[in-house]
């Protein structure tokens, strides 16, 4: 069978497991930067950009519900931000020394084997070559009229392809999810319902879903429909808590697993140039962006390229320690072994191209300097 076309398809009921895997619990990530290699940013409140006019498109109203982030979220946000940005440069016992109160040894991730997603629950619901309709759509809209992703624009711009695998381009659409997906939306078995056991432990189903793009050849890893397992497991009946929980629980990792997947042996690993998070839901992620941008009406906000923040600017480090930013940056620091030392550059926010524009980020990868 083809790699590219594997499909993990997994029977809750009849899954057999390895003994139990080490858990990779961290302690609390320090909100105070201490740098050694990069200097923080400026102090101050975010500046307001002068952002390029456009004529007016859908309603920026739905931004209103969102709370702009409080002095006390931005600050641990930039925090956050400023210590991923000097980790970036630094050597996996260095960073761990410094992200982390106690300081760790490592910081390095444990989970190396592909398999490993599979033995703790999750299943890839769809096969890569099926046109999911809207979601492997990422221009305004899909033949039937379904509203798509609307960032071919930007895909373009950074001349990478702009289509789906199932259309014939070369952005791998893949959705795993925590339990078995198609028994739940077929109303077979509930997710509340399902677990597995491993050894004498019983792990149940959380639903956490994760539907991204990886586009190996340009290096581009796109997050699009995302929810955590801590999220998911809260909504479970009754909520799915402690030793009930995978082992392998954070989206760094599965993203890092697919991402090792699509590229071995085809391609180069260390090739990863573009982190994008597409249509951003986070309330904490999108109070920290209206908070980069004060009295600005969303109904004008700019499309592709949108507006940039570089690295020494503290709307950018307020934007890597967001929800929506540290997945990326754990990415690069928990994987530093294959993928050598990378850190990210700076960030594009911009609208979709489709009727009421929903937020998009677009994180820029480079190899880190040398300290």
């Amino acid at each position: 069978m083809n790699l590219d076309i594997l499909i993990l398809i997994l029977i809750v009921s009849s899954f057999a497991y390895a003994d139990n895997g080490s858990r990779a619990n961290l302690p609390e990530l320090s909100s105070q930067s201490n740098h050694s290699t990069t200097q923080d940013p400026p102090e101050g409140n975010p500046s307001n950009k002068t952002l390029p006019r456009i004529g007016r498109r859908g309603d920026g109203d739905w931004m209103e519900e969102y709370a702009v982030a409080s002095d006390e979220i931005w600050t641990r946000a930039r925090n956050r931000g400023c210590s991923f940005f000097s980790a970036f440069g630094l050597s996996d016992h260095e960073a761990a020394q410094q992200l982390f109160q106690p300081p760790l040894n490592t910081i390095a991730s444990p989970w190396k084997d592909f398999g490993d997603i599979s033995s703790w629950g999750f299943t890839q619901t769809y096969d890569i070559t099926e046109d999911l309709g809207a979601q492997t759509e990422f221009e305004r809209a899909d033949k039937d009229g379904d509203f798509g992703w609307g960032i071919g624009n930007a895909l373009r711009g950074l001349n990478v392809d702009d289509r789906a695998f199932c259309h014939g381009g070369l952005n791998k659409v893949t959705q795993v999810v925590h339990g078995d997906y198609l028994k739940h939306i077929r109303n077979e078995v509930n997710f509340d319902q399902q677990s597995l056991m491993r050894g004498n432990r019983r792990i149940r189903a959380t639903g956490g879903r994760f539907l991204f793009s990886i586009n190996p050849f340009h290096g581009v890893l796109m997050g699009m429909d995302l929810l955590s397992i801590p999220s998911a497991a809260a909504q479970r009946n009754p909520p799915v808590q402690g030793n009930d929980l995978p082992d392998i629980n954070k989206m760094s990792d599965i993203l890092f697993l697919y991402w090792k997947f699509y590229t071995d042996n085809a391609f180069d690993t260390r090739n990863i140039r573009y982190f994008f998070m597409l249509s951003v839901s986070n309330h904490e992620t999108l109070g920290i962006i209206k908070r980069a941008f004060p009295n600005v009406d969303w109904s004008y906000f700019p499309e592709w390229p949108g507006v940039t923040f570089e690295g020494n600017q503290p709307e950018f480090r307020a934007i890597l320690g967001s929800p929506n930013g540290r997945s990326f940056a754990f990415f690069l620091i928990q994987h530093k072994a294959d993928l050598g030392n990378k850190f990210i550059t700076k960030v594009q926010v911009f609208l979709s191209n489709t009727e009421h524009g929903t937020v998009n980020l677009c994180f820029h990868v480079a190899d880190a300097p040398v300290s």
